[in-house]
């Protein structure tokens, strides 16, 4: 406001040398200057002569805007050639394509870094806090296996949750003896199978390359993370791509979760496309999930849809929800409302900013009737996927304690 009062005082426009110095002054200011309403729901930024323009759809109803007032849209997405498509991506992709179109054009991030109170008192540790500790004694006692697969693993897992309870990681006197404990007998079964499978697969196997390429889009990434045998009695194949899962992957009654699998079934495709038959195995903390390969046509032509849907996500973001469109995708739509809209002690993924800032509500979501079709088209397949190529193994020991949060 000072440099528009300045400025008004008589400095000499374009084209405006003969007028008064007030006059020069605002012609000044409305070739210089542009002047924004402060609140994002004023009138001018609905009103198509102030030339001024917002993305804040839910105040065109407070002023009864008609549909022919649209918001305004990104322009249509062109593939850099020099960054191409990664599975990663991919797959951060599809578990929320709102997220990712308002990050990755829009340049939108509503997540905010909690703040880390480091004096705060233990007492107890939650489902994502199990998650971590249950994390990080994984990567320990895997970093000893993989120097020598007859490591004593229960040792090594009681000396890991020992040292995290000196640093503070577990709250003190009993009830850090039970957290601790509980920590023990959830980590030991899974690690246990893993010290098996690499037994079983003592080899490490070069890593592969995949590259597609469709519509000006390029997906070129590295898959590592396989191991080879010498004598294999899984299937007949010589080759393994192993992973271990710090999270569960049954829900109560038993049965896979297929949201959490959805990085396999990427991952699956991408192995099986590179035409070389590779079984798939993860040891997760209740069970052991195998894959077998794809024909490398079929993995080929699901991945590029996947890479065409990716594209037209850089444009708008797509009625997706993981959740929702896997039940949709098993024609579940009774569960699938659910999923968005939540419940009694349920949250739903309406809740989640960026799908709240695209799709309000259910109707929004499937208002265009996309909805359905996309979970279909996208998700049929990995049902068929999960009910055609995956079994699951038991754990050689059952976990015994189960207050922490099995589904962190």
């Amino acid at each position: 406001s000072q440099l528009r009062d300045y400025l008004a005082q008589g400095w000499q426009g374009e084209g405006g040398a003969d007028l008064p110095a007030k006059e020069q002054g605002k012609l000044l200011l409305a070739q210089r200057t542009q002047q924004h309403p402060l609140q994002p729901f004023s009138r001018r930024y609905f009103e198509q002569a102030s030339g001024l323009s917002t993305f804040a759809r839910e105040w065109y109803g407070a002023y009864a805007q008609s549909e022919a007032q649209a918001v305004p849209t990104v322009p249509a997405f062109e593939p850099d050639p020099d960054v191409p498509l990664t599975l990663a991506r991919l797959t951060d992709f599809l578990r929320n394509p709102a997220r990712s179109f308002l990050r990755n054009r829009l340049l939108v991030r509503f997540e905010q870094e909690d703040e880390v109170v480091d004096d705060d008192e233990l007492f107890t540790v939650d489902g994502l806090t199990a998650y971590g500790l249950i994390q990080q004694l994984q990567q320990g006692v895997r970093t000893q296996l993989a120097q020598s697969t007859q490591v004593d693993v229960s040792a090594q897992v009681q000396s890991q949750v020992q040292r995290l309870a000196r640093a503070g990681a577990l709250p003190l006197a009993g009830l850090g003896v039970r957290e601790a404990e509980a920590l023990q007998a959830q980590t030991t079964p899974s690690l246990l199978a893993w010290q098996a499978q690499m037994q079983q697969w003592p080899q490490a196997a070069p890593r592969q390359r995949l590259r597609l390429e469709q519509g000006g889009l390029l997906l070129d990434d590295w898959i590592d993370g396989l191991q080879e045998l010498g004598e294999n009695a899984a299937g007949g194949l010589a080759r393994c791509w192993l992973a271990l899962e710090p999270r569960t992957l049954l829900n109560r009654k038993g049965e896979l979760q297929a949201a959490k699998l959805l990085p396999v079934y990427v991952r699956s495709l991408a192995l099986s496309a590179t035409g070389q038959d590779t079984l798939m195995g993860v040891v997760a903390r209740d069970t052991i999930v195998w894959v077998q390969p794809l024909e490398a046509e079929e993995a080929r032509a699901r991945l590029l849809a996947l890479m065409a849907l990716w594209l037209e996500g850089q444009n708008a973001p797509l009625p997706l929800p993981l959740k929702s469109a896997m039940a949709a995708g098993r024609d579940d739509l009774l569960a699938a409302t659910q999923a968005y809209e939540g419940g009694y002690m349920v949250t739903g993924e309406r809740e989640d900013p960026s799908w709240a800032r695209c799709y309000l509500g259910w109707e929004e979501l499937t208002a265009d009737l996309r909805f359905h079709t996309l979970a279909k088209a996208v998700y049929g397949p990995l049902h068929d996927w999960l009910a055609s190529q995956v079994q699951t193994e038991a754990l050689p020991l059952a976990t015994t304690t189960e207050h922490q949060g099995e589904q962190a």
